[in-house]
């Protein structure tokens, strides 16, 4: 195997807890959405990306084998921006935590939040994403397909007095989440959205101190992906997805932070196990991705919580390679589902 894909398939950027793995022990619950945040996080770290979306232009592949395998409920565990609302509205978990080394992923992930408040429909929110009033009449945007969202999208044009408008709603409702902010974060929260306002739907993936790649997708590009037999899962081609993702965003179960010290209840004593966890799954991706024959997609009910995560690890490896060589290059960074 090439270097390149080793190292790209070691950038992976999501996890899924199965409800069937090992429950978690009982714990006192954070008493709100900010001390949730508070409790879970590290200091936010550096990493020369704005990642405001993915550059994973395959990120839909791997969702008729996470169907085919049966991977719902439990805890879901992400990494990155908005592609993980897509696995989300798949996987129907109980709970979902997405995280980063930056800060500025939770900061992403407050403006986003913001938004689900703020809509009623996947015409709302897309157009309150990119700063442009929402379609009228309302009712008849509620089924529209997704290529018709976008298109009224990239064809509206985005005010001053619009921008300033959603501007200050969105800010008001992130004030109302109560998470500690300084002004540079707000001044973040301001940055990013206005880069939506601003690029429109030709919004594509930045880097910095790299040039840009010529395959990095558009984000219209990627809420109009499909797989590879053409079907769209993205979370905002139907209606009953975005309204799932929704669900859990206003009852504040998807929780986005830097990098993670404590996940989903788990107490001290179970670091050891999850380490153990974490070396015997990323033993088998790497034997799934060096080619050999991994786990086959079977009911893994009797298996011990360990070989379930197993895999799974090697379900999503054996996607990320068929990704590569359907996608012709190595640029698309792989997920990993365990």
């Amino acid at each position: 195997m090439p270097p390149i894909e080793r190292r790209l398939l070691a950038l992976t950027t999501v996890a899924l807890l199965s409800a069937v793995a090992v429950p978690p022990p009982r714990t006192q619950a954070p008493a709100t959405f900010a001390a949730t945040i508070a409790q879970l996080s590290e200091p936010g770290g550096y990493f020369d990306t704005n990642n405001l979306i993915s550059n994973e232009k395959s990120y839909l592949h791997v969702i008729p084998a996470l169907r085919e395998a049966g991977l719902t409920g439990g805890v879901y565990l992400g990494v990155g921006p908005d592609q993980n609302f897509s696995y989300i509205a798949q996987a129907r978990p109980s709970v979902a935590f997405i995280i980063d080394v930056r800060r500025d992923n939770l900061l992403l992930h407050l403006l986003l939040k913001a938004l689900f408040r703020l809509s009623a429909d996947r015409a709302q929110y897309v157009s309150s994403l990119f700063g442009r009033p929402a379609p009228e009449p309302a009712e008849r945007w509620k089924d529209a397909d997704i290529e018709r969202i976008v298109s009224y999208v990239a064809d509206a044009a985005a005010s001053p007095a619009a921008t300033a408008a959603i501007r200050a709603r969105v800010d008001a409702v992130i004030n109302g989440f109560g998470v500690p902010l300084s002004d540079g974060d707000r001044a973040t929260i301001d940055r990013f959205h206005r880069t939506f306002i601003e690029r429109g739907p030709a919004l594509r993936f930045e880097s910095a101190g790299r040039p840009p790649r010529s395959y990095y997708p558009t984000y219209q590009e990627l809420l109009l992906e499909t797989d590879r037999v053409g079907r769209r899962w993205n979370y905002l081609a139907r209606e009953t997805d975005f309204q799932f993702v929704k669900s859990l965003q206003e009852r504040d179960l998807v929780v986005g932070q830097p990098e993670l010290l404590v996940a989903a209840g788990f107490e001290q004593r179970d670091r050891l196990e999850r380490l153990r966890r974490r070396a015997h799954v990323n033993r088998r991706l790497r034997v799934a991705a060096s080619g050999e024959q991994g786990a086959p997609l079977v009911d893994d009910r009797d298996r011990s919580p360990v070989q379930r995560l197993d895999a799974r690890s090697a379900i999503h490896a054996r996607e990320h390679r068929r990704s590569l060589r359907h996608a012709g290059h190595y640029g698309v960074k792989g997920d990993l589902l365990f």
